[in-house]
């Protein structure tokens, strides 16, 4: 197997974890481990079948037992995403909040976790969450958003505003969503497709469509 994918593996045998943990047991560094073991659950995750998801999360459990210090939001915000796929809103809520907390500690971490939460929390109506969700989007925002950012927080924004009974802020933010799903660059040299809206959801794209329109 080449260097480059012994990290990358899309299937989780007992023969890729054996070759994996060898690997991993010589590599040199607490920083390279937790980044490798990150990196070989972030393809875990993207299988999107349920029992990979798990063992990614078991990888994420092990940055954190065994080098606590390393890949401290990253990390968190990838536990948030697997909570997600496996439907556990709770437990990715939870994840999500870790890494706010992680952030403001160190900023040269900022992950794409305030996106996440605010949208998991718009489109599940934790209500009690709200003022928390418009917070962090406004507390990290970043100098550069891809479309896809500016659709997921502006869609987040607008069914917040919605669901206060705020029409103006929600009319507004539905036509940022809606510009940020229509975008087709990403304004990048050489990179125009990266971070674009891909296969939006139709009810969604539907009801921030009626929101601009009241």
């Amino acid at each position: 197997m080449a260097d480059q994918e012994w990290y990358r593996r899309a299937t989780w045998t007992e023969e890729d974890q054996e070759q994996f943990f060898a690997r991993l047991k010589r590599s040199r560094g607490a920083f390279q481990k937790a980044q490798y073991c990150r990196i070989q659950a972030l393809h875990l995750y993207e299988t999107d079948q349920p029992e990979l998801v798990t063992a990614a999360l078991d990888l994420l459990e092990k940055i954190q037992s065994e080098w606590p210090e390393e890949e401290v939001a990253p990390t968190w915000a990838q536990k948030g995403e697997c909570y997600e796929l496996l439907s556990q809103a709770e437990m990715a809520i939870a994840a999500y909040q870790e890494v706010f907390k992680a952030q403001r500690t160190n900023s040269g971490h900022i992950t794409s976790a305030h996106i996440n939460f605010s949208w998991l929390v718009a489109t599940n109506k934790v209500t009690r969450l709200y003022d928390e969700a418009l917070a962090v989007l406004s507390e990290f925002a970043g100098s550069v958003e891809f479309a896809n950012d500016k659709y997921k927080a502006n869609t987040a924004r607008a069914l917040i505003y919605r669901n206060r009974g705020d029409q103006e802020k929600a009319r507004r933010y539905a036509k940022f969503a809606l510009e940020g799903a229509a975008q087709s660059s990403s304004g990048i040299a050489y990179h125009q497709h990266v971070g674009l809206v891909k296969n939006p959801d139709t009810e969604s794209i539907n009801l921030l469509r009626s929101l601009v329109e009241t």
